[in-house]
């Protein structure tokens, strides 16, 4: 009966580590953190669009010009994306926290005719005047609201514990 119930006991702690190394394998994601620079000035660049591979998964850099890229598969490599600059494909070797500096690029807008006119809102500004009198509060016979308050405060319980009660009438 002793042999038996040690027998279960190693049979159920091996299918634990089984389990356990067996769902941390399956879990387990390939993380890469990096920094992004403008490539002339070493400026950081904050909001980057970052892209692993052909995933479409990505993130975007933080204030500091710093990524933080989760995914299931191995980071190959990175497609970086900004607003102005040249957008990049970066080969990525393990282990290694790349800095990825990009590069300005050049470009011109077409030209934009503005012409002079009435500006919409001053239609809608001009028929809210003219309601005025007929949605107006004071002059209705009734009308209803919703308030909400909100207070936070601290209680010291050793300046409690000392008040004296006999003070409160």
């Amino acid at each position: 009966m002793n042999k038996e119930r040690g027998i279960i006991i190693i049979k159920g702690v091996l299918l634990f580590i089984g389990l356990f190394f067996t769902s941390h394998f399956a879990m387990s994601q390939n993380h890469l953190e990096g920094e992004i620079r403008d490539s002339k000035t070493k400026d950081v660049l904050p909001f980057v669009h970052v892209i692993a591979n052909d995933s479409g998964k990505g993130t975007a850099t933080n204030i500091d010009g710093v990524f933080k890229l989760n995914s299931p598969e191995k980071i190959r490599f990175v497609q970086v994306s900004y607003v102005g600059y040249e957008k990049q494909v970066v080969p990525i070797k393990q282990g290694k926290s790349p800095v990825i500096l990009l590069k300005k690029i050049n470009f011109s807008l077409k030209a934009v005719n503005i012409y002079p006119g009435e500006n919409p809102a001053h239609a809608i500004i001009l028929k809210t005047y003219a309601n005025s009198d007929k949605n107006n509060p004071k002059k209705s016979g009734s009308f209803e609201y919703d308030t909400y308050m909100k207070m936070r405060g601290i209680i010291d319980m050793d300046s409690v514990a000392k008040a004296d009660t006999n003070d409160l009438g």
